[in-house]
């Protein structure tokens, strides 16, 4: 059957001495934004419905003896979608005994579905598409999509053609403006169900009993204010160099017209995010430049980078072969 573990998956998780082997997380992805990710509790059961001002009342230069029109603001409505993340995971039985400790053996797999929430959790926040995929909720790449668009200048061009393009993000998260969400009345977070042991059937519809469980995990994004995200894309990865020569090289100077763009850093959390291959060659460029605001901090035991002040997170989840924006 597939996607259940055999006999085979057990001998791959045993040490030679017969006891429950450590499993060395090859597969495991560094994706720290969902630690900064602010949720927030949908009004909703779907999601969330945001009102936001689109227009301001003018005021008007006034005469003696004459009177001027009245003036109001103009507001839109908004529905920002949740969707649902599940899975269902299972072992025989007489499987999980045969590892000598069954309780340790359901939570090394129990690791791996987690890990996997993460991962896809974070490709959606940044690449989901419900329009292409209905299930989906929509990610921040729709929305910093278009360089004509009206927050076109909250996107940065570093001129990259092809699909071998990355970016790099900064966002300030904050309730009114850029959060995640969970539907009204529900949980925030991954949820687990342990179903106990109970009667499955093979694939040939024969029964025996197994170990279940059922993960959950409702979640979705509500850009409130666009104006307090910025994507710098279109950064070619063959072109990075260490002292940015060339064409969409230079990462200082997108940084710093990125952070020129966004409305406000006070009252918000705000960091940059970038994978590993930015990283590597922001720390590059750091030291080939000495005037860069670029420093590392001890922060809770950990060297940081930050940049401007704010910490970069390196995201796995965000590609290296991303399309042209245009």
């Amino acid at each position: 059957m597939e996607g259940v573990p055999n006999l085979a998956d057990l001998a791959k998780n045993m040490d030679p001495d017969g006891k429950p082997a450590r499993i060395i997380e090859m597969l495991s992805q560094r994706n720290p934004i969902l630690d900064d990710w602010v949720m927030m509790e949908g009004n909703l059961p779907t999601g969330e419905r945001a009102t936001m001002r689109v227009g301001l009342p003018e005021p008007s230069f006034r005469r003696l003896n004459s009177g001027v029109p009245n003036t109001k603001s103009s507001e839109a409505q908004v529905d920002f979608t949740c969707a649902m993340l599940e899975d269902f995971s299972q072992v025989d039985c007489k499987l999980a005994a045969l590892s000598g400790d069954v309780g340790a053996y359901r939570m090394r797999k129990a690791k791996a579905h987690v890990q996997g929430f993460g991962i896809k959790a974070a490709r959606t926040l940044f690449y989901g598409d419900e329009t292409v995929n209905p299930d989906e909720f929509t990610g921040l790449a729709h929305y910093f999509s278009d360089l004509s668009a009206e927050n076109a200048d909250n996107i940065i061009d570093g001129g990259g053609t092809g699909s071998d393009n990355m970016s790099v993000w900064l966002i300030a998260w904050h309730e009114d403006v850029c959060h995640g969400i969970y539907p009204k009345g529900s949980m925030a977070g991954l949820s687990h169900e342990d179903l106990g042991k109970d009667v499955v059937q093979d694939s040939n519809g024969n029964n025996f009993t197994a170990f279940r469980d059922h993960w959950m995990w409702d979640l979705g994004l509500a850009l409130k204010d666009w104006r307090y995200v910025s994507r710098g894309c279109n950064i070619d990865v063959s072109n990075l160099t260490k002292d940015a020569s060339g064409s969409s090289a230079d990462l200082n100077d997108m940084l710093t017209s990125m952070i020129s763009r966004v409305e406000s850093l006070d009252g918000v959390r705000a960091a940059w995010y970038g994978n590993r291959t930015f990283a590597e060659f922001i720390r590059k460029q750091r030291l080939y430049f000495t005037n860069v605001r670029i420093d590392m901090e001890q922060v809770q035991g950990r060297k940081v980078t930050t940049i401007d002040g704010m910490p970069l997170r390196v995201v796995d989840a965000l590609l290296n072969t991303e399309s042209r924006v245009t």
